[in-house]
């Protein structure tokens, strides 16, 4: 799933969901799916629908940081488990700015980016 960036979104200002199906480029199905979900909407307004821009930058900030995982120092996310696992004794390998190794819990291929070494600091 793409992040969606609210850039083009003001805080102070309210949109119709055809308004912003066109500016976050969505279908205005998964907006009313969003609504269903927690996003909130202008009480007094019944048809059209109406959200308000900082209730909708607020909602997409808590749908994204939550999906965020904090990774130990050797650890690794692994995409089939969808958690953060350590690589299998022995497997691990350096290349470059990455870390090759292999899942613990489900044997699959695991890669870590890491930073460059800073040798001033």
């Amino acid at each position: 799933m793409k992040k969606i960036s609210p850039k083009g979104i003001f805080s102070h200002r309210s949109y119709k969901i055809e308004e912003l199906s066109v500016i976050l480029s969505k279908n205005g199905k998964t907006l009313l799916r969003w609504i269903d979900s927690g996003l909130k909407t202008i009480p007094e307004s019944k048809k059209p629908i109406l959200i308000m821009g900082s209730d909708l930058k607020e909602f997409l900030r808590a749908k994204y940081s939550k999906k965020k995982v904090k990774l130990n120092r050797n650890q690794f996310y692994c995409l089939s488990c969808k958690k953060a696992v350590y690589g299998k004794r022995g497997s691990i390998e350096n290349l470059s700015n990455r870390k090759i190794a292999v899942c613990v819990v489900c044997r699959g291929k695991i890669v870590r980016i890491t930073k460059p070494y800073q040798k001033g600091l």
